[in-house]
This record gives C-alpha cells, sequence and structure tokens, in this order.
C-alpha cells in the first residue's frame, strides 16, 4: 500500500490509467458539490478502463444550503442522482447505489459504486 496527502482538491501525484479501484468512505459525505465532481475526473483520469469506484457520499438534499457547519453531521447537499449525473459527466456509469440511513435520518447517505468504461 502507498498512500500520501493530496492538496485536497485533485490527484495530481497519482498517474494516468494506472489503478483499478478508488475507495473513499466517510469522506465525501462532507465535501461540496463541486469538489466531488473535481475528485470524479480525476479518479477517472488515474482508473484503468474497467475500474472500479465505490463512493460514500451524503444523500442529503433536502436544503441546497447545507454545508459542513449547518447541517447534521456535517452532510453537505448531494443525493444519489446528482451523484450518478456527475459520475456520468465524469465518464462512468453507475453500477449501484444503495441509501443508508445515519443518526436517525433515512436515507440520509449513500453508496455508489461506479464503473470506467
Amino acid at each position: 500500500i502507498h498512500y500520501y496527502c493530496n492538496n485536497g482538491y485533485d490527484l495530481s501525484e497519482l498517474p494516468d490509467d494506472s489503478y483499478t479501484a478508488v475507495f473513499s468512505y466517510d469522506a465525501m459525505v462532507h465535501f461540496e458539490m463541486m469538489d466531488i465532481y473535481n475528485y470524479l475526473k480525476e479518479m477517472h483520469r488515474v482508473l484503468k478502463k474497467g475500474g472500479y469506484v465505490l463512493i460514500h457520499h451524503s444523500n442529503n438534499h433536502s436544503d441546497y444550503k447545507a454545508s459542513f457547519r449547518n447541517s447534521l453531521g456535517g452532510r453537505n447537499y448531494m443525493n444519489k442522482d446528482l451523484f450518478a449525473y456527475l459520475a456520468y459527466r465524469s465518464g462512468f456509469e453507475i453500477v449501484e447505489q444503495y441509501t443508508l440511513d445515519w443518526d436517525g435520518q433515512k436515507d440520509y447517505d449513500c453508496i455508489s459504486m461506479i464503473i470506467k468504461r
């Protein structure tokens, strides 16, 4: 396993078309929508064709003003359909999505598996 601390907005230290999988759990629930989009584009760049991504993200779509500072659990505004759209725009296809309850909130989070075709 190799790891590095990135700059917070891209995966520039990772080479193109080099990985078969990317996994992110319990971090992107706090990311702003445009940051998620930027990371999705970067994940597409570093993955080999047929590579998978598994991402745990927010499904908090009750308030478009939601942010890390003002929402339950710091969940930013996002939902599974918006994530699917961003993934598609980044060159991915949805394999599967399912929602999770969190801290008494039904369907507050989502796990999405996507593939680079």
